[in-house]
């Protein structure tokens, strides 16, 4: 599992979670340019959070992680 599985899963937990609160911020009624540092900051925060956490159970149990074909 190298750097390109990784920043792959942290892309896509960044995006969707920074889609998700600017949209919320959107609807709360705050102005697009600060709902988007906002989206900014909390999608980096929640995105490294998950990432971290996946690479921690990785890191315990990386058996879990492999394709079948891989597991012997």
């Amino acid at each position: 599992m190298g750097i390109g599985f990784w920043s792959r899963r942290f892309g896509f937990a960044f995006v969707v979670a920074g889609v998700l609160l600017f949209l919320v911020r959107l609807a709360k009624g705050d102005a697009p340019a600060q709902a988007a540092v906002y989206a900014l900051a909390w999608g980096a925060a929640a995105a490294a959070v998950y990432a971290g956490v996946i690479w921690l159970r990785w890191r315990r149990n990386p058996a879990c992680f492999r394709r079948r074909q891989e597991r012997g």
